[in-house]
């Protein structure tokens, strides 16, 4: 399986935007990232950088909050996510 296969981000997003009841526009102001940007996440495109540091992670075998931000997530923040899919990273 193709690493880009795995990743869910669009349909994370709007099942985060979806329990939030935010629309992409407000997200996008919210946030300052660009609206356009955020349509291509939310409609399949991967941003760029994103499978370099997905392998990245998983060669140090840590979490991308961990590798790009230095902390770890609470279990919470995820479970309506958890609820609905399994988040797998592998290395290929």
């Amino acid at each position: 399986m193709n690493c880009r296969d795995e990743i869910k981000l669009a349909d994370n997003l709007k099942l985060l935007l979806k329990n939030e009841k935010l629309s992409l526009h407000q997200l996008s102001v919210k946030t300052k990232i660009n609206k356009s940007s955020l349509h291509n996440y939310a409609h399949g495109v991967v941003p760029q950088g994103l499978i370099a540091l997905i392998k990245i992670s998983d060669f140090f075998d840590t979490s991308l909050d961990e590798l790009v931000l230095n902390k770890s997530r609470p279990k919470s923040s995820l479970s309506t996510l958890e609820d609905r899919y399994e988040i797998t990273i592998k290395k290929i």
